[in-house]
């Protein structure tokens, strides 16, 4: 054995299916939630891992999946560990966060184009703190385009993930705006580095839920825009994820 291979590994049990190809990891319940009923898939998870569940429409021969909900990089690069050993070779993660640009309010969404790794498990993957991690262009030229397909308007530019929810200070702003950041999360950087490390596909999609930018916090969790934008984009990632016909009633009522 090497002395950097791993003494814990994620389990892969004798009868578990293939998953894959493609997952969908969602950020935040209510979205999770959304989706599963969205895409037909069984209300009561395949499996339940780290306080995390796994939804799989077929669980006795696999496919794609919807797995979720997480908070912070952490749990989320753990999670990303187990889809990876299920067989899953691209995820596409998607959360909420905060805008540091002016030009991006409250139910903006942003595709981002790298990450900048202000979180603690991107070092166990390759990047320094500090560093930048990146996302598949495949994976994110896909994702673009099933966002424009459905007509959301989606911006570029940089995410800065921290573990430090209330260390949002302005000096942070300003120095990780000056190196082309437009939102704030805690998980997109640390998933980009350990899918690059896995050999695997990640990419994201983020929706702006509160303000930074005047260094004043304004939260948008309740905008009507924030709650149209999450439907879109939960709506618009059915076909990418699961490209057979998705159930088109009973959409869930949106809570924070």
């Amino acid at each position: 054995m090497s002395s950097q291979t791993p003494v814990v590994t994620p389990f892969v049990g004798p009868n578990d299916p293939k998953l894959g190809p493609t997952a969908a990891l969602i950020a935040v319940e209510p979205d999770l939630t959304g989706l599963v009923k969205r895409a037909g898939l069984p209300k009561s998870p395949w499996r339940s891992i780290l306080a995390c569940r796994v939804h799989v429409k077929d669980p006795k021969n696999g496919g794609p999946c919807a797995a979720g909900p997480v908070l912070g990089a952490p749990q989320a690069v753990a999670v990303l560990e187990f889809l990876a050993a299920w067989g899953v070779r691209r995820v596409i993660f998607s959360g909420w966060a905060g805008s540091i640009s002016k030009d991006l309010p409250a139910g903006s969404v942003v595709v981002p184009e790298f990450g900048i790794c202000d979180e603690g498990s991107s070092p166990n993957y390759g990047v320094a703190m500090g560093g930048i991690s990146r996302p598949s262009m495949d994976a994110r030229n896909d994702l673009c385009r099933a966002l424009t397909s459905a007509g959301i308007k989606c911006a570029g530019g940089g995410v800065w993930s921290t573990d430090a929810l209330f260390r949002e200070t302005p000096e942070k702003i300003e120095r990780f705006t000056g190196q082309g950041a437009v939102t704030v999360d805690m998980e997109a950087s640390a998933l980009f580095s350990a899918a690059a490390f896995l050999g695997i596909e990640c990419a994201a999609v983020l929706v702006v839920s509160d303000e930074l930018f005047t260094l004043k916090w304004r939260a948008g969790f309740l905008d009507e825009a924030f709650r149209n934008a999450r439907r879109a984009v939960t709506e618009a990632l059915c076909p990418l994820i699961f490209p057979e016909k998705t159930q088109k009633s009973g959409w869930m009522s949106f809570g924070r």
